[in-house]
């Protein structure tokens, strides 16, 4: 069902139905808990989201540490490919934002 794929970047898109990331017709490694991170990134698209209000949406109240949120984001770009950083970006002190668009407006070089 169309109304299940979310588009993501670069040929990548979400499957609400199966809970996961696709590249065409691939099925893109990603923990749940990252594939939950991603979901709800993408879902909010543009918008800086808190490292609190992230664990709260995604752990719902079960403890967890900031690190384990950094392991998803580690995740999430690894499985978004070497642009990943241009559009999962850390905004420092503050939580992350996704924006893929953000990506057309750097400058070429090197991204790394």
């Amino acid at each position: 069902m169309a109304g299940d794929l979310i588009p993501v970047v670069d040929g990548l898109t979400l499957d609400l139905a199966r809970g996961c990331l696709m590249r065409g017709a691939e099925e893109v490694p990603l923990r749940p808990l990252s594939y939950e991170v991603l979901k709800y990134l993408v879902e909010n698209r543009g918008h800086l989201l808190s490292k609190d209000r992230l664990i709260e949406k995604v752990w719902q109240g079960r403890a967890v540490s900031e690190g384990s949120l950094g392991k998803c984001i580690e995740e999430v770009r690894e499985a978004l490919g070497e642009n990943s950083k241009n559009y999962v970006r850390n905004v420092r002190g503050r939580g992350y934002i996704f924006e893929p668009e953000a990506d057309a407006r750097q400058p070429a070089g090197d991204a790394h």
